[in-house]
């Protein structure tokens, strides 16, 4: 990657290179001879980061639409159910999921999306244990009904 048509300083162009290798500011800046992390507060390698990073998103066509429809794929894949079987193979009737991990894919849809899903609450946020029971017997519930049918 070409930096020196930036007119940063040698010193600039190698943080700006380490930070768009490693994505850690601080440890950019110690590597590169910084004392600290405010080089990135400088409007000049402001503007070459973000170009770069730009530049990184349009060639791994990685963007906002991306970046959902791979959220979406990890929490179908987590509220999938599967069989539990015992140690002959055979399905015992129960069934599991990754409710720990759906929740927290839709919790970064939410701040992706800006949904704002929690902001008006007429009662105290469920801690993750209570949530995953309530998941748990909302689940085991459907599995009843469908045993039934």
């Amino acid at each position: 990657m070409e930096l020196e048509k930036y007119n940063l300083l040698a010193q600039e162009q190698l943080v700006v290179s380490l930070y768009l290798k490693s994505m850690n500011k601080a440890q950019a800046a110690r590597d590169a001879g910084f004392e600290s992390s405010s080089v990135f507060s400088k409007p000049s390698v402001k503007a070459v980061i973000e170009e770069q990073l730009t530049i990184r998103a349009e060639r791994l066509r990685v963007g906002g639409d991306w970046v959902l429809g791979e959220l979406k794929r990890v929490y179908d894949r987590c509220m999938q159910t599967a069989d539990v079987l015992d140690r002959d193979g055979r399905p015992t009737g129960r069934f599991e999921f990754d409710a720990s991990n759906a929740i927290k894919a839709l919790a970064l849809i939410g701040k992706h999306t800006d949904v704002r899903a929690f902001e008006d609450k007429t009662q105290a946020p469920l801690g993750d244990s209570e949530l995953i029971d309530r998941l748990n017997r909302g689940r085991q519930r459907v599995n009843e009904r469908n045993n039934q049918i």
